[in-house]
């Protein structure tokens, strides 16, 4: 990570892009997959300072064995349920971030809470 942000520097670049496991090593488990990209995230966030910001990060779901029939396209229910839970990680910290800042932004100083879990889509809203 330091060498890509001394790179990024030297170019003058001021977006970079990268996939979860990319940047971060899968662990032995997800709770330790994650830890490893948080800590990985909090590295890039210090090292890219105020010029330099992400252009996308995204789950990366093909490299892994586990993914050779896909991540949310696959039969297996092990698969699908990681790979949502993947899913789920690498936009959790950047959906959180942005929901502050627009409540400072407006000035909002009540409390944000949030519940994670199924939601519905009435089937008279989907285009058939």
């Amino acid at each position: 990570m330091r060498a890509n942000f001394e790179f990024i520097n030297k170019l003058g670049v001021d977006k970079w892009c990268f996939h979860d496991r990319d940047i971060a090593p899968d662990g032995k488990t997800l709770e330790e997959t994650n830890a490893n990209l948080d800590e990985v995230v909090a590295l890039a966030k210090e090292l890219q300072g105020s010029k330099i910001r992400p252009s996308w990060g995204t789950a990366q779901l093909f490299v892994h064995p586990h993914y050779m029939h896909g991540g949310a396209t696959s039969s297996e229910l092990g698969v699908y349920a990681y790979a949502a839970a993947q899913v789920k990680k690498a936009i959790e910290a950047r959906f959180l971030e942005t929901i502050v800042a627009y409540k400072k932004k407006i000035g909002f100083n009540g409390k944000l809470a949030m519940q994670y879990g199924p939601f519905y889509v009435p089937t008279s809203s989907l285009p058939i």
